[in-house]
C-alpha cells in the first residue's frame, strides 16, 4: 500500500505454487568458493501467486513459503512476491520503496533486500524497518514492549524512543502454527479423525438427499499441495472455535463441518489449546510424531498420500544462525525475561505498556489472560499496561499500519537510501541507514 493510507491495497501469503515441477530447490545465497569457477543459470521459474491461485488444482505444482522462522528463507520467491505486488498494482518504480523486517535479519538479509529493491524493482529510493518499532508508532507509543505472536513463532522486543533493542529481544517456538500442529495432533492421535482438505472432494446434487460427497483422485497433485490446503483447514477450524478461558466456567461445545461431510464438535479443547500459549507443559510430547508423513486423507477413500515434508521444512538458503532451534517460552515469561534485559535507566519507561500484534492474539480472552498473568508475575516496579488495536484487523496490519505512518512523515525523509547513495556506496549504505 501507499504511506499515509489507513489499509492497504493488496495482502498477499508469503506462499506461493511453483509450476516447473518436480521438488523444489531453495535459493542458496551466491558465495563464490573459486572465482574461476563458471556458474549456471537457474531456470526458470513459474510462480502462482495469491490465494485464488494457491486454491487452482494444478498438476504437480508445488507450494512452498518464502519465510522460515519469520525471516526470508527463499529470495527468488520473494523477489518474485515483491514484483507481483509492486509492478502492477503499485508502481515501484515511481515511488520510494519501505520494506519491514524482524528484528533479527541481519546484514546479509539488509544487502539482499537492497539489491532487490533499487536492482530489480527499480526503486528510486528505499528504507527498512524494524517490526517491533512500526507496531509502537501504529499505537501511538514511543516506548513499549511489543509482544508479536505469529505464525512462525514470538517475539518480545522492548522499544525505547521509537528504536528497537534487538538485543533484549526474547524469542520463542510457540505461535500460530504450532497451536494448529496441537489441534491437528488432538484430532488425529487422539480422537482418531482423519483430515482431508476441500480439495479431495467434489459435491454433486443427489435428489431428495440435497448433496453427496465423493472423493477425488488427488494422485496428480504434489503432496505439500495437499498438505498446505489441510492444515489450513486446520487454521480456520482453530480460529473458529478456539478461545482463551480466563474464568472457572468451561466453554461450551462447539461445530466444525469438515469438506468430506463429517462434523467436528470440541468443548473442553476450544480453551486447552490455546492455552499453550501461557503454559507450555500442555503442549503434547509426541507432537513431534505429528508429521512430515502425516496422511490426510481418510483411510477409506483409497487414494494414499505419499510423505509430504512440512510447508516450513529447513531451507539451504537461510542463514545458518535463523536455523537454531527456538526455546518453548511462555508467553508471560517472553514478556518478564525482555524486560529484565531492558537497561535500568529507561525499564520502567519502555516496561510500562505492552502492546499485542499477531494472529494468535486475535483469540478471545487473549488480552484480559495476558493482563491477568503479567499481573501475578511481575514484580511492583514493573508493572504494565496492555494495549492492542480497537479492531481485529487493525491488530493482523500493525507492521503495515505502522510504516504508513513513518514513511509519510517529513521528519523521517532524511532516512531515505537514494539510488545514488546505493551506487555510490554499495549495499552496506543499509546497514548504517536502516531504521
Amino acid at each position: 500500500g501507499y504511506a499515509g493510507d489507513i489499509r492497504p491495497i493488496l495482502s498477499l501469503p508469503s506462499a506461493a505454487g511453483y509450476l516447473e515441477g518436480g521438488f523444489f530447490a531453495p535459493t542458496i545465497l551466491p558465495i563464490p568458493s573459486d572465482a574461476d569457477t563458471p556458474t549456471l543459470p537457474a531456470p526458470p521459474r513459474k510462480y502462482a501467486i495469491g490465494e485464488a491461485a494457491l486454491k487452482s488444482r494444478r498438476e504437480n505444482m508445488e507450494i512452498r513459503s518464502c519465510m522460515q522462522q519469520g525471516a526470508v528463507s527463499d529470495w527468488n520467491l520473494y523477489e518474485a512476491l515483491l514484483d507481483h505486488t509492486l509492478g502492477p498494482a503499485l508502481h515501484a518504480a515511481d515511488h520510494p520503496l519501505f520494506l519491514t523486517e524482524p528484528v533479527f535479519h541481519t546484514r546479509q538479509h539488509h544487502e539482499k533486500m537492497a539489491e532487490i529493491g533499487f536492482e530489480r524493482m527499480g526503486a528510486p529510493a528505499l528504507s527498512i524497518g524494524k517490526n517491533p518499532a512500526l507496531v509502537a508508532f501504529s499505537s501511538g507509543k514511543s516506548s513499549c514492549v511489543v509482544l508479536d505472536v505469529g505464525a512462525h513463532g514470538s517475539l518480545a522486543t522492548p522499544v525505547s524512543q521509537g528504536y528497537a533493542l534487538t538485543r533484549a529481544t526474547q524469542r520463542s517456538a510457540v505461535g500460530g502454527s504450532l497451536l494448529t500442529r496441537t489441534l491437528h495432533h488432538f484430532l488425529t492421535v487422539r480422537q482418531g479423525i482423519s483430515i482431508a482438505p476441500a480439495c479431495a472432494f467434489q459435491r454433486r446434487p443427489d435428489g431428495e438427499r440435497g448433496v453427496r460427497i465423493e472423493p477425488l483422485d488427488v494422485s496428480h497433485l504434489h503432496p505439500s499441495f495437499l498438505h498446505y490446503h489441510a492444515m489450513d483447514l486446520i487454521r480456520d477450524m482453530k480460529q473458529t472455535l478456539c478461545l482463551v478461558q480466563t474464568g472457572g466456567e468451561t466453554p461450551g461445545p462447539a461445530s466444525y463441518p469438515l469438506p468430506d461431510g463429517r462434523v467436528v464438535t470440541m468443548a473442553l479443547e476450544r480453551a486447552a489449546i490455546p492455552q499453550c500459549l501461557f503454559n507450555t507443559a500442555l503442549i503434547p510430547r509426541e507432537l513431534e510424531l505429528i508429521a512430515p508423513g502425516a496422511t490426510f486423507l481418510p483411510a477409506t477413500s483409497g487414494l494414499p498420500l505419499p510423505p509430504c515434508p512440512p510447508l516450513d521444512a529447513g531451507a539451504a538458503g537461510v542463514v545458518p544462525a535463523l536455523t537454531e532451534s527456538l526455546p518453548l517460552a511462555a508467553l508471560p515469561d517472553l514478556v518478564i525475561t525482555a524486560m529484565g534485559k531492558v537497561d535500568p535507566d529507561v525499564r520502567r519507561e519502555v516496561c510500562a505498556a505492552t502492546v499485542l500484534a499477531g494472529g494468535c492474539t486475535l483469540f478471545d480472552g487473549f488480552q484480559e489472560m495476558m493482563i491477568k498473568e503479567l499481573n501475578e508475575k511481575t514484580p511492583a516496579s514493573m508493572k504494565t499496561k496492555v494495549f492492542t488495536p480497537s479492531t481485529k484487523y487493525e491488530r493482523l496490519i500493525q507492521v503495515w499500519l505502522g510504516g504508513a505512518v513513518v514513511a509519510s512523515l517529513s521528519s523521517f525523509q532524511q532516512n531515505w537510501i537514494s539510488k545514488a547513495e546505493y551506487q555510490e556506496s554499495g549495499a552496506n549504505i543499509v546497514e548504517r541507514k536502516t531504521m
